[in-house]
């Protein structure tokens, strides 16, 4: 713990502190006449900044706090009707990170030390296959949505593609899913911003806090393409 709150430099550190201290600040205003659900929202939003920060420092216990915050952000999503965010995350986010924890810990060559594991490349396969399917996917499911009355579908149903594709990556520790992150993030902000007119004033919440990740998503793409280069310098 002490080795990894060390490899935070003192701007990321003092970011995470902003992100934590508006999250609460926002819970506390939105939800100050309900107690379970500031508690619920509460820990939701800041489960979600602290995965994205484990996951973009490569400390594989992020894929514990990715479980936790699937489960309590795809409840919530089910309940203010985007249905294509809370399918996405109960059914495919939470069992695929629950499986990525348990690959982490057991295969020690996975990983580069005690805590870490190393960053890989997205095969060009792969990326022909994500790009095909996006536009595909995002269509059916849209209609799909659009049946079960869900909130902004096509909105919905193309963030649920994306993220499927975060999703895999993140699992397999490839560079190329913060890109797809970066476009989540945006699709999400969207999103959220919409619901958040439409009727539910506790979407704000999520609003600002995809604003907090779009700057970390940014930042990880950055940080991680650095990082390998570094690494693959290493390995020769």
């Amino acid at each position: 713990m002490k080795k990894f709150i060390k490899s935070f430099k003192w701007y990321e550190f003092t970011f995470l502190v902003i992100c934590f201290i508006s999250l609460i600040t926002l819970n506390i205003i939105f939800n100050k006449n309900n107690v379970i659900n500031l508690i619920f929202h509460l820990v939701t939003t800041l489960l979600g900044i602290l995965g994205a920060s484990l996951n973009l420092k490569k400390v594989r216990w992020a894929f514990i706090i990715y479980s936790i915050y699937a489960l309590l952000y795809g409840l919530n999503a089910i309940y203010v009707k985007n249905y294509g965010e809370g399918v996405l995350n109960l059914l495919f986010n939470l069992p695929l990170y629950i499986y990525t924890t348990v690959k982490l810990l057991r295969k020690k060559n996975n990983v580069s030390n005690d805590s870490t594991f190393k960053i890989n490349t997205l095969p060009i396969k792969y990326l022909i296959i994500i790009v095909c399917l996006i536009p595909v996917v995002t269509i059916g499911y849209g209609f799909i949505l659009k049946i079960l009355n869900s909130n902004f579908p096509f909105i919905n149903a193309f963030a649920t593609t994306v993220a499927l594709s975060c999703a895999f990556m993140a699992s397999k520790a490839y560079k190329e899913q913060w890109i797809f992150w970066l476009i989540y993030s945006v699709i999400l902000t969207i999103l959220w911003g919409l619901t958040f007119s439409a009727s539910s004033n506790s979407s704000f919440i999520y609003l600002v806090l995809n604003c907090f990740y779009l700057i970390i998503n940014v930042y990880g793409l950055i940080n991680w393409y650095k990082e390998y280069n570094k690494q693959k310098k290493q390995n020769i």
